[in-house]
């Protein structure tokens, strides 16, 4: 796990600004620094700087002066292979590279090359990634990979730049370009040394709209991801940006009764492959737990591996295992630390489990440095929970397990229902939608209040409301018809790619690692081939999940609907804050700046001042608050934490 910066220049570039980007993400990979230049007479030089164990031992990259045609630089979090072998960049033929995340198939595609003739001088995954790189072509190398990366690859015989991200986008990269020069960071806050940022009006409206449809585009105006599942290739003739995956889904609604035994099956046959992948490292591990099956699935198969001696690693023992868990004190109905200690407990795990607390003070205190962190506004509060949660756990592990993922992959939200339902009256008629609407109809009363007011436009109007002059309307939503479309989307950049944004964000600023089994491309392209009378089946969601893991998750949790994982009291912490939004909404730099308008923005301190809020709204509060606190800390206050 790491960061990466990468430049590719026409004319050259000073070296002291490779360093000044790469020092700007000095908490993601505080272990070590390391440096490629091409110089302006094309010399190759790999230099480290003062945090790198190899430090003498190189030339320092302070002693390098002059322009760089060409560079990679690296900040190194170690995680496998921990040992100055896993340095980066990492250098084979005319090949240099530095690469975000980990191969978890390293081991596997080591032994491929191996055959072939390949020797290695260490055991990390990059230097299996560098080889097959060199070995199967670039493109044909990424369909290799199981894993969560972003990688920057060097060709100096082509003089060609090539990246790219893994197929979700669990990590990020960045790349910003002027006339001159490409720039590329695993962090926005990485161009802070050559660009000076601007806010992207269209990103800002599209967020106070509730608009989730991923695109190049940042909040910073200029600033693009590349987006999952793409490579590009840079060279002195531009950039080129293609697509290596898209997973294909089926609109199938049944299964056979005779098939069913065998997805559910070959389904946690599968999981278990992922989860038993994403198990390999040479440090101590930790797993996120909620109260739901996702996280309690991932901990219990974890364990029976463990016990069954079916993974041995270095950093997976029973005995130094750690569980973390979120207590919310505000509304106890959104509380799961009682489900997480029995379970715990089911588990014999209950001296391994650690509670983090989180009042609104601790929220409001550190609002600031979490944006700064995060680089754009979280879509509520519940992302801010994961903040404290690795504050916690990087003082304990340097890696941690998590369910995200799970609801996607298996349409465990409830805004899945009526896609499926609507399928089930196409395809089956009335009498069988009647019958399955009247079996879920816990998910559906659940929401229901909530789901009328975004259905009948309360939530957009509001947004539409406030929109200044200066903001772009805007509006680009897709119209999905079947349930399995649904997941695709937001596997392949919908939901999931905010909850994978953030979850990088707050766990890279604590230098620790986070990663998620159920995100595996081979697991899901196989659910997304199953029928989808599987995934909600009975009244259940995710049903082929729960069934497979029967006999390792306590029955009260794996057949329980209520659906909760760490979610902030937000109707309860807006009345508690009244004060504080009220203070930072009356003095607002978006009216005043043109952004927002400054009769709406009144109407809502009003409504916050008499306590007239619509619970189910009150998620659009907090988006305007944390857009007014996300605009002060880059535009206005300008940090540096």
């Amino acid at each position: 796990m790491c960061g990466i910066i990468g430049i590719y220049s026409r004319d050259g570039i000073d070296v002291d600004i490779i360093k000044k980007m790469n020092d700007m993400i000095k908490h993601r990979g505080p272990d070590d620094e390391g440096y490629f230049i091409l110089t302006e007479n094309l010399q190759s030089i790999h230099a480290v700087g003062k945090d790198s164990p190899l430090f003498g031992k190189f030339d320092a990259i302070e002693s390098i002066k002059g322009k760089a045609k060409v560079a990679l630089a690296n900040r190194r979090l170690s995680i496998i292979d921990v040992s100055e072998k896993g340095h980066q960049p990492l250098f084979f033929e005319n090949f240099a590279l530095v690469l975000n995340g980990e191969i978890y198939n390293y081991r596997e595609i080591r032994r491929e090359l191996e055959d072939k003739g390949y020797n290695f001088y260490g055991d990390s995954d990059t230097e299996v990634a560098l080889k097959a790189i060199a070995e199967y072509g670039f493109d044909e190398a990424l369909k290799k990979f199981i894993g969560m990366f972003a990688v920057l690859v060097y060709d100096k015989a082509k003089n060609t730049l090539y990246g790219a991200r893994d197929r979700f986008g669990i990590k990020p990269l960045f790349y910003y370009n002027d006339e001159e020069n490409f720039y590329f960071a695993s962090e926005i806050k990485g161009f802070l040394p050559v660009v000076e940022l601007k806010p992207n009006k269209e990103r800002m409206a599209e967020y106070l709209l509730f608009e989730r449809k991923i695109s190049e585009k940042t909040f910073f105006d200029g600033i693009k991801q590349i987006l999952p599942a793409s490579y590009f290739i840079l060279s002195k003739d531009g950039l080129k940006i293609e697509k290596y995956w898209n997973p294909r889904y089926e609109s199938t609604l049944n299964a056979g009764n005779n098939e069913v035994e065998k997805y559910v099956k070959a389904w946690k046959e599968k999981f278990a492959e992922s989860v038993s992948l994403h198990l390999r490292s040479d440090v101590p591990l930790g797993f996120e737990v909620s109260g739901g099956i996702d996280s309690t699935s991932l901990v219990s198969i974890s364990k029976e591996m463990l016990e069954k001696s079916v993974v041995k690693e270095r950093g997976f023992d029973l005995k130094n295992i750690k569980l973390f868990n979120v207590k919310i004190k505000e509304n106890m109905k959104i509380d799961e630390s009682s489900i997480a200690e029995k379970f715990a407990e089911y588990l014999g795990l209950k001296d391994n489990l650690i509670e983090i607390s989180v009042s609104p003070q601790d929220f409001l205190s550190e609002l600031e440095k979490i944006i700064y962190f995060e680089e754009e506004p979280p879509e509520g509060l519940s992302p801010i929970l994961h903040w404290f949660l690795s504050k916690e756990a990087s003082k304990h592990v340097k890696v941690l397990l998590n369910g995200q993922g799970g609801d996607e992959l298996l349409g465990g939200y409830h805004a899945y229902i009526p896609l499926y339902i609507k399928e089930v009256l196409r395809k089956k008629g009335v009498i069988s939608a009647i019958k399955e609407t009247w079996k879920l109809r816990y998910y559906i009363f659940d929401k229901a209040k909530y789901a009328l007011k975004v259905y009948i436009g309360k939530r957009e109007s509001l947004g539409m409301s406030l929109l200044g002059k200066d903001l772009k309307m805007h509006n680009s939503r897709d119209s999905i018809s079947i349930l399995n479309e649904a997941l695709y989307k937001d596997l392949t950049g919908g939901r999931l790619a905010e909850i994978l944004r953030v979850e990088d964000r707050n766990s890279m600023a604590h230098s620790i690692e986070i990663r998620v089994p159920y995100i595996n491309h081979i697991l899901a392209e196989f659910t997304l081939s199953m029928p989808e009378d599987l995934k909600i089946r009975n009244g259940y969601t995710k049903w082929i999940h729960r069934k497979a893991m029967e006999g390792l998750v306590p029955k009260d949790i794996l057949w329980s609907k209520k659906k909760l994982g760490f979610q902030a009291p937000e109707y309860e912490w807006l009345i508690l804050l009244k004060k504080n939004f009220i203070e930072v909404l009356s003095n607002s730099e978006l009216v005043k700046d043109g952004f927002l308008k400054a009769d709406a923005v009144r109407g809502l301190i009003k409504n916050v001042e008499k306590e007239k809020i619509d619970r189910e709204l009150s998620r659009f509060y907090w988006r305007v608050f944390l857009l007014e606190v996300w605009y002060r800390t880059f535009f206005k206050h300008k940090p540096q934490f």
